[in-house]
């Protein structure tokens, strides 16, 4: 006979979720161990880092953070709501330095490379990418001065 509370759903990270939700608050900490259990994947494996991604999505679009900062690998835990502001602004400062990475390869492929067709898809995403980094430049004189800089090196 089967145990209904014993049966776990796949996949595992969305197990870990439902069986956690009335853990699931600001504040809350977990083990790296107790996650490794959960997940049955190792710390740091391409399996265990996808589904603690997977996590902090459905996490996110709860207003929370599952963060291991400050915990040295020792575990995770929904930081405080009062931190999401800084986080958030170190997504943005990623976001912007991929965004202008993009367009400095854009801008210095050799395109005598490329076929017509090729070369045409290329300049279009390169324009495009541009684009994007001048609006972003634009909000921020600073950030504009700091992505004309990365562009001409």
């Amino acid at each position: 006979m089967i145990n209904e509370e014993e049966v776990r759903r796949l996949p595992l990270w969305k197990d870990w979720i439902d069986s956690n939700e009335h853990r699931l608050a600001y504040g809350m900490t977990v083990t790296t161990e107790e996650m490794e259990a959960a997940l049955e994947e190792k710390f740091g494996t391409v399996e265990f880092n996808m589904a603690i991604f997977n996590i902090r999505m459905v996490l996110r679009h709860r207003g929370m953070n599952f963060s291991q900062r400050g915990l040295r690998g020792a575990g995770f835990h929904i930081a405080p709501p009062n931190t999401n502001a800084e986080e958030m602004e170190r997504m943005n400062r990623v976001a912007v330095n991929s965004l202008t990475a993009s367009v400095i390869l854009g801008t210095k492929t050799n395109l005598n490379l490329l076929s017509e067709c090729e070369r045409k898809r290329h300049e279009a995403v390169t324009e495009k990418m541009a684009h994007r980094v001048a609006l972003l430049g634009r909000t921020s004189s600073s950030l504009g001065q700091e992505i004309s800089k990365q562009l001409t090196q």
